[in-house]
């Protein structure tokens, strides 16, 4: 077994220990994937969303979770909308928890001067 990230380890020939190998794996809610896809959705009571734009959590009662679905409304009973200094901070400590490092020349490309900001 190959140790990836923090925590979890797979087999050499896994997918995830490919992915590792070529710094591609990403962490998400469920933990580490070689999925790059940014959306995540969450079904069921309590449940977390995270989309690009930010976090979304699910009713967290089940009977008025269900009376929402049953309605056809919605069943998010809160949300947040990321920052770009939130995204660029959650970039770093994906970085961090996936390839153990963290390009600042990377950060700053991708963030400007809320990156560079960060770095001081």
């Amino acid at each position: 077994y190959e140790a990836l990230g923090l925590d979890h380890f797979a087999k050499p020939g896994d997918t995830l220990a490919v992915a590792a190998r070529a710094g591609k794996i990403r962490r998400n809610f469920q933990g580490y994937t070689e999925d790059q896809c940014e959306t995540l959705i969450g079904l069921g009571p309590s449940s977390i969303s995270r989309y690009r734009q930010g976090h979304a959590q699910n009713i967290v009662a089940t009977g008025e979770y269900q009376k929402a679905v049953d309605s056809g409304e919605l069943a998010i009973t809160r949300g947040i909308e990321f920052s770009v200094e939130d995204e660029a901070r959650g970039w770093v400590i994906e970085r961090l928890m996936c390839n153990f490092a963290f390009s600042a020349v990377e950060l700053v490309d991708r963030f400007g001067n809320v990156g560079q900001r960060l770095l001081c």
